[in-house]
């Protein structure tokens, strides 16, 4: 398994995400509130390439991502 990122990469994230989410409009969080410890699954149904850093920025503890084999060819 990966390392869990760091906290500094969380910060770094907001800092460059937030004036790109806030020219690109509001955003709205849909569902149940994300525990601030223990185990946790999000799922997202993808609907563009930044979603990712989207579901990162709005959650606000350290994620990791899993991704097809086929994703990185």
């Amino acid at each position: 398994l990966a390392p869990a990122p760091s906290h500094r990469y969380l910060a770094l994230l907001k800092l460059v995400a937030a004036p790109l989410l806030l020219v690109l409009g509001p955003l709205r969080r849909k569902g149940a509130q994300v525990p601030k410890e223990g185990g946790v699954l999000v799922i997202a149904n993808h609907l563009s390439d930044c979603d990712p850093v989207v579901i990162q920025y709005h959650c606000r503890r350290p994620m990791i991502f899993l991704a097809k084999s086929e994703l990185f060819e």
